[in-house]
C-alpha cells in the first residue's frame, strides 16, 4: 500500500513531535513532499498497531 513506509512514518513522528500540542489530526499526515497523503485512515492505522502513536476517536474524528 505504501511504498515508502519508514520515511512516511519518520516524517510524520517529526511532525507530530514538534506540534505544540503533540497531536494531531490523520488529515493531516504528509508525503515526503509536505503534501496531504492520501489514505491517511490505513496509515494512521499503522502507526497505532506498530505502538507508534494512539490513535483516538474525537466526534468521529481521528487524533493522533
Amino acid at each position: 500500500m505504501f511504498e515508502n513506509i519508514d520515511e512516511l512514518i519518520d516524517v510524520n513522528l517529526k511532525l507530530l513531535y514538534v506540534s505544540k500540542s503533540q497531536f494531531m489530526m490523520r488529515i493531516n499526515f504528509k508525503d515526503k513532499y509536505g503534501f496531504n497523503l492520501k489514505n491517511s485512515r490505513a496509515f494512521a492505522e499503522i502507526l497505532d498497531n506498530k505502538g507508534l502513536v494512539k490513535l483516538e476517536k474525537i466526534k468521529d474524528l481521528d487524533v493522533i
